[in-house]
């Protein structure tokens, strides 16, 4: 029978001491399954396994030029996709040397792992636990291609990047390699058109999302980082956005800009709680929070959150995790994982025309 290759992915993870073949992800990867596994598949995948174990060794003795030119031909002669996103791994960790000494050089392999990233995520096979990893090899082609002045090239590599998903236009804002772009008349306009299709897209999807939503019970009565009385109750009549956080949580951290600016940007119609949930010793929570907002600019309300509070989330999965309530204490929409600003957005907005298109009721 014909059957995709279908295979436990191990990551290749890249550290600057080398090439380490990683724990099993458990929780799923797969490529395609099928009813029959193929024999063949699975001894092509352990020899694999093998060789990129031998491989290792020469990264382990810090010959990686060697490593990489050794990936490079398995991965041409075998076409196998752990050799591939083996291969990816290390052409990031070999531009992040390079971009310090020999910039041309460097360039030359972000060109590379940009086009190995294509060919890898064209493959329906490819684990989705590893796309957007890969997926940031087109971003920082892009990035080199703007830092080498070759805007024409940075557009498409961008343009790739917006059809394959990519929403975060602060990212590329604030990224000081687009800066002497971000100048240019031709390449303002790209991207004003290019994040105009992405907030239409975004905000369909909110209304789909929202319209299936399967809402359920949730509450909470508290007290915030400062003290103060903060409740969903007293919220009433605001669309409220709750945050379950973590200072220790890299994702977490990533969105709070987003919160910040979609407060200062709908301040009279939004309200944002964020319900911290800290390791280590709890009389210590308190003070990292404080801290960390007074340094971040948190514009919006923090408390510390309570098991009682997350239990009320079906089969919660962990941080962050963001609740959408409408005005009259309704959740409307739950995400996992860190969002951009556009996705955040067009939540909100869907909110609102939901609102504003209600049929009015007789009192």
């Amino acid at each position: 029978m014909n059957c995709s290759l279908s295979f436990r992915w191990v990551p290749v993870a890249v550290l600057l001491t080398g090439l380490a073949l990683g724990p099993a992800v458990q929780n799923s990867v797969g490529l395609a399954r099928c009813q029959e596994p193929d024999p063949a598949a699975d001894e092509a995948d352990a020899e694999i396994v093998e060789k990129l174990a031998e491989l290792n060794k020469l990264v382990e003795s810090g010959k990686v030029p060697k490593a990489l030119t050794e990936v490079r031909k398995l991965y041409k002669e075998s076409g196998h996709l752990r050799a591939g996103y083996a291969f990816s791994q290390l052409i990031a960790q070999r531009c992040e040397t390079l971009a310090k000494s020999n910039r041309k050089k460097a360039h030359e392999l972000f060109l590379e792992g940009g086009e190995l990233a294509r060919e890898l995520l064209a493959d329906p096979g490819f684990p989705d636990a590893v796309r957007e990893e890969v997926r940031n090899a087109i971003y920082n082609q892009a990035c080199s291609e703007a830092v080498m002045e070759d805007a024409e090239a940075a557009q498409k590599s961008l343009g790739d990047l917006f059809e394959m998903g990519f929403e975060d236009f602060s990212q590329i804002e604030d990224d000081r390699d687009f800066a002497k772009l971000l100048k240019e008349e031709t390449f303002q306009a790209f991207i004003a058109d290019a994040r105009q299709a992405v907030v239409e897209k975004v905000l369909r999807q909110a209304r789909e999302e929202i319209a299936a939503f399967e809402s359920f019970p949730f509450d909470f009565t508290t007290t915030d980082v400062v003290e103060q009385p903060l409740s969903l109750t007293a919220l009433k009549g605001k669309i409220v956005i709750v945050d379950f956080w973590g200072t220790w949580c890299p994702p977490c951290r990533a969105e709070i800009p987003a919160f910040i600016k979609l407060k200062e940007k709908y301040a009279a119609d939004i309200e944002i709680v964020g319900l911290a949930y800290e390791r280590g010793e709890a009389e210590k929570a308190v003070t990292q929070v404080v801290e960390y907002g007074q340094k971040t600019g948190i514009n919006y309300p923090c408390a510390i959150g309570d098991e009682a509070t997350q239990d009320m989330v079906p089969e919660f999965r962990g941080y962050p995790t963001t609740l959408f309530i409408d005005r009259e204490g309704k959740v409307r929409m739950l995400t996992v994982g860190a969002e951009s600003y556009e996705r955040l957005e067009s939540i909100v907005l869907a909110l609102m025309e939901q609102e504003t298109s209600a049929p009015a009721t007789d009192k």
